[in-house]
């Protein structure tokens, strides 16, 4: 089936030096260019065969960061503490953040496939919690994050019919 679905990047927070720390080492080094990072994902897209809908850079405002992750603050089986959780919402308020929405046959899994190559092949650890990037879990996930970072899309995303 056809999906779309949705990921971040944070290239602003690509400084190994900086943000890095013993658990979250690098694996190997990360384009200088944060943007060259955006489009060495881009590329891993095309490779798929994804299709790139719409893309666009901001600043998370809190309001918006927790309506993101709004799925994980009171699930038991998460593994965000309160701590953690307000944590996760500072960093991703901290920088902008690239988003990009993108379709094709079963987009969530194959990018959830690419993103654990990604990790993997930058990180020591490839489950750090300092996310280089994010994918949408489900179909129902990746409907409601991309209402919240692109609300002008009027399309019925996502409904059980093949495309």
């Amino acid at each position: 089936m056809k999906q779309y679905s949705l990921f971040w990047i944070k290239p602003d927070a690509f400084n190994p030096l900086q943000t890095r720390d013993e658990n979250n080492k690098l694996r190997k080094a990360l384009p200088e260019n944060p943007y060259d990072f955006v489009e060495l994902v881009k590329n891993k897209l095309k490779e798929k065969d994804l299709e790139i809908i719409n893309e666009r850079e901001y600043r998370l405002n809190y309001e918006t960061s927790e309506k993101h992750y709004i799925e994980h603050k009171n699930n038991t089986n998460s593994n965000f503490t309160k701590d953690s959780f307000e944590w996760l919402l500072q960093f991703m308020i901290s920088w902008k953040s690239y988003w990009i929405i993108f379709y094709w046959e079963d987009a969530i899994k194959k990018w959830r496939q690419i993103l654990t190559d990604i990790r993997q092949e930058y990180l020591v650890n490839p489950k750090c919690r300092y996310n280089m990037t994010h994918a949408a879990d489900s179909i129902e996930s990746a409907n409601r994050e991309i209402m919240i970072h692109f609300p002008e899309i009027t399309t019925k995303l996502n409904n059980n019919k093949t495309n």
